[in-house]
């Protein structure tokens, strides 16, 4: 009975978990902000994933006629947006490290 027991418990906790995962890949932990005097002034949602979900809701139900990868353009443009931040910032960085490094060698030379 105990053994029993334990893999419901283990199990649960697993499946709490990767539900928790799932759900945190489309929507913030939902959390009401409170300010200072501890009154609750709103939820955080990632406008990203409501939108994907309205969308999908409206070409399930027939009111859009888009094709999937419209449907899902909020999830790709904004991992597509982060790519191309995070290259930018690399980018940034290389251009500095030679400017750097053509200045010591103008310097020395």
């Amino acid at each position: 009975m105990k053994i029993q027991q334990e893999y419901t418990s283990a199990t649960t906790t697993t499946q709490d978990a990767n539900l928790s995962v799932a759900n945190s890949w489309i929507w913030k932990p939902i959390q009401p902000k409170k300010n200072q005097s501890n009154r609750t002034i709103g939820i955080d949602v990632k406008f990203g994933g409501l939108l994907t979900v309205i969308f999908v809701a409206l070409k399930l139900f027939g009111v859009i006629d888009w094709s999937w990868w419209w449907v899902l353009a909020p999830l790709w443009i904004s991992v597509a947006v982060l790519v191309v931040l995070i290259l930018l910032v690399l980018a940034v960085i290389w251009i500095i490290a030679v400017f750097h490094h053509l200045r010591n060698k103008i310097t020395k030379g």
